[in-house]
């Protein structure tokens, strides 16, 4: 439970500045009422934060004597207004932490629904990537599909459970779900730095964790098995043409959203800025690299459309794995280190801002390690 510490004091006015317009002289004067009347607010310590609220009539500074109104002919009215407002103070408070709903400051903000204001929030981040505000979006929409009506000062920690549960139950993964309510908590700690809710009620919430994925990758057998697809003249330009992209990302590491600003060669390398993450990548174009490009004959498709077809193509294929144009980039890594690719020198070929992020394919190298070593030796003991 919260502790209050609740004391009824003089409000002192903040002086006012005063021009004398004849001697240009700028000064200050104080701003009070009448008979120098000073207004009385309850000053209330929660969790060592300072905060005031009125008690709604004036005193002078001798009528206010350790948060008790004294030499005052209504005194005892006034003392039972101030004993009133506290009390009403401290049930609130109280009742705010037992159901862990956020009090609004502003009774305009009363009505104010969290996807009104999650609007409001991601229009405010003119700097994001659009790539960050489309993911905004669509965790927003989802939201709204849970609950599209509800009102910002109403969400608590049994919304955003009943949320986790719609999540799931649309079968998302843990991951998709860990980010859903990630957005929601982020959206709620804005309101809380807009200061329209005191606190967030999400306070503390302990949902479902997030797990570091093991990414898929391709063999080299499956790499040449792609390539054999897109030279086929006999498949259709289309899935050749998604064959050849896929191809190409394998080699370069490249992420869809920079095979699809790619324009070409400098100078016989790959020099683009990355969209998610502006870092520059100057790759040299090797042979094989040349060779992936030189397959390519049209345009990129959608990343929706790459991964659907990029499913028929491993199906026909017989590879059993969850395609995405995404497992080129994961190839890429996993092959450059499993070759004594150095991992610094991973970081800035797949435009990582720091090694933190590069460091999972060191994780998954070693799984594909562990995998060759099993398929090598078996149960079998290797020769001493």
């Amino acid at each position: 439970m919260i502790k209050l510490n609740l004391k009824a004091t003089l409000h002192i006015a903040r002086p006012k500045k005063e021009v004398h317009e004849k001697k240009g002289i700028v000064g200050t004067k104080q701003e009070i009422n009448v008979d120098t009347l000073y207004p009385v607010r309850i000053r209330m310590t929660i969790k060592r934060v300072v905060t005031f609220a009125p008690a709604g009539f004036y005193l002078r500074k001798d009528q206010l004597l350790n948060g008790e109104v004294v030499n005052h002919p209504n005194k005892t009215l006034l003392n039972t207004v101030i004993r009133n407002k506290m009390n009403i103070i401290e049930k609130e408070k109280l009742e705010q932490e037992i159901t862990g709903e956020a009090v609004t400051q502003k009774k305009k903000n009363l009505t104010l629904t969290f996807s009104e204001y999650a609007k409001i929030h991601i229009a405010k981040k003119k700097q994001a990537k659009k790539s960050t505000k489309d993911h905004k979006d669509s965790y927003l929409n989802k939201f709204n599909e849970f609950n599209s009506k509800i009102k910002l000062k109403d969400v608590n920690k049994d919304v955003l459970h009943q949320f986790e549960i719609f999540c799931e139950k649309r079968e998302n993964i843990n991951n998709t779900v860990w980010s859903a309510v990630k957005f929601v908590k982020t959206i709620m700690n804005s309101a809380v730095a807009d200061k329209i809710l005191l606190e967030s009620p999400l306070k503390g919430f302990d949902g479902v964790k997030y797990i570091d994925p093991m990414r898929e990758t391709l063999s080299d057998e499956e790499i040449i098995k792609f390539e054999e697809f897109a030279d086929n003249k006999l498949n259709s330009e289309k899935l050749r043409n998604v064959a050849s992209w896929f191809i190409f990302s394998c080699y370069t590491g490249l992420r869809y959203s920079d095979m699809k600003s790619f324009k070409g060669f400098a100078n016989g390398r790959i020099l683009i800025k990355t969209v998610k993450t502006s870092e520059l990548v100057s790759m040299l174009a090797t042979d094989n690299i040349l060779q992936a490009y030189a397959r390519i004959e049209n345009k990129i498709l959608s990343n929706q459309r790459m991964n659907d077809y990029l499913k028929i193509i491993a199906g026909g294929l017989e590879i059993d794995k969850d395609m995405t144009c995404h497992i080129g980039r994961h190839t890429f890594a996993v092959k450059y280190l499993r070759l004594g690719g150095r991992m610094e020198v991973l970081q800035k070929l797949l435009g990582h801002k720091t090694i933190k992020t590069t460091s999972i394919y060191g994780k998954i190298a070693n799984v594909t390690a562990d995998e060759e070593l099993q398929r090598i030796w078996g149960s079998k003991k290797p020769p001493m």
